[in-house]
């Protein structure tokens, strides 16, 4: 198989403001959407909301100092963007290290936003009912979720187990708060024995 041509697509969210970002960082404007990067290769954003930000371009650049000889980049959607310079190997290891050390960030950050979420609802619930001592204890938990990094999931199990039972909502925080641990416990153990990519 002969490749004449690599083009590489990048899903966003808001398609003007990720444009900006790409038109500050490659120094042109997009020609019809289309950055021609170089004789072989093109770059074009697309809108797709569900999937943006999981996306990873490496562009091997000749005209930037780079310290170490990589530098790593994110965009507005999430998107990482490497930067190598041309005589620069990369390390297969390491390269696959940090993209899944950015899934499981991302995977984390949106497990918590839906904790916090359903602890909020909750809250509202319980206080809807007259019980102000649980809403109080559900406030704390989304509180701790929107300050802490990681949260305690262990507190959060107890916290949950204390409110009061069959109320709506709680079978699903429970599964969340599953997936939040396994996500967690995931992206402590990553590199384990191998050497982490910093961000």
């Amino acid at each position: 198989m002969q490749v004449g041509h690599v083009f590489a697509e990048l899903l966003v969210r808001d398609l003007t403001a990720a444009q900006a970002w790409y038109e500050r960082l490659l120094g042109a404007p997009a020609d019809e959407g289309i950055w021609r990067l170089n004789g072989g290769a093109s770059l074009r954003l697309s809108v797709d909301p569900e999937r943006a930000g999981r996306g990873v371009l490496t562009l091997s650049v000749a005209d930037v100092d780079l310290p170490g000889g990589a530098s790593l980049l994110t965009d507005p959607d999430g998107n990482t963007i490497v930067l190598r310079q041309p005589q620069s190997t990369p390390d297969q290891r390491d390269f696959h290290l940090l993209v899944k050390q950015r899934g499981l960030e991302r995977d984390a950050a949106e497990a918590v936003r839906l904790l916090d979420e359903g602890f909020a609802a909750l809250a509202a619930a319980l206080r809807g009912a007259g019980d102000e001592h649980a809403a109080a204890l559900a406030d704390e938990a989304s509180e701790h979720l929107r300050t802490s990094s990681p949260p305690d999931v262990r507190q959060l199990r107890i916290t949950l187990r204390t409110l009061p039972p069959r109320q709506p909502g709680v079978d699903e925080l429970d599964k969340q708060l599953d997936a939040l641990d396994v996500v967690l416990r995931r992206r402590q153990n990553l590199g384990r024995g191998e050497r982490w990519v910093g961000t």
